[in-house]
């Protein structure tokens, strides 16, 4: 037998969150809030913006880590290209810099992957996502270098059958 589900999270916050009703997330959190594909890839999101509070407690548990990589040697340990890319890329300090802890981005971050039904602040659109830190972006040149990133992270990734890189 089928039964009906209705996914609504225990975040505090979320009654504030009206766009979340508009794009229907409760009928799609009743099939899956993310996490994994069918075949066991842990999914990651590649987010570009200027930077963000990646140390809100609604965004510690689905920040991407590069764990291939160890931080602040001075090595590209996983042999991507990128030196001290523990915590993503910001393309234009060539490290792994969060940027400005601005709003803006820490917004964008909570609407794709806020932990949710964690009873702390809002729920995202996955609940159970890698959001990837490319930050500092600020010109054309910084989202050129941002995407090249993400395609040696996605290439790395099929090359090595998922034991370096990221399925973003």
């Amino acid at each position: 037998l089928v039964q009906e589900r209705t996914t609504t999270p225990d975040d505090p916050d979320w009654f504030k969150q009206s766009d979340m009703t508009l794009i229907n997330a409760p009928d799609a959190w009743d099939t899956s809030t993310g996490g994994l594909t069918a075949n066991g890839d842990t999914i990651v999101v590649a987010v570009m913006e200027k930077g963000a509070l990646l140390t809100h407690p609604d965004l510690v548990p689905n920040r991407w880590w590069n764990w291939k990589d160890t931080p602040n040697d001075g090595i590209d340990n996983e042999g991507n290209g990128y030196i001290d890319d523990f915590g993503g890329w910001n393309p234009a300090n060539e490290n792994d810099d969060t940027g400005n802890n601005g709003a803006h981005g820490t917004g964008v971050y909570g609407i794709i992957g806020a932990a949710g039904d964690n009873n702390v602040g809002v729920a995202g659109v996955n609940w159970n996502v890698k959001m990837m830190n490319l930050s500092g972006v600020d010109t054309d040149i910084d989202i050129i270098a941002a995407c090249e990133y993400v395609f040696k992270m996605r290439r790395l990734y099929n090359e090595s059958n998922g034991q370096k890189g990221a399925f973003v």
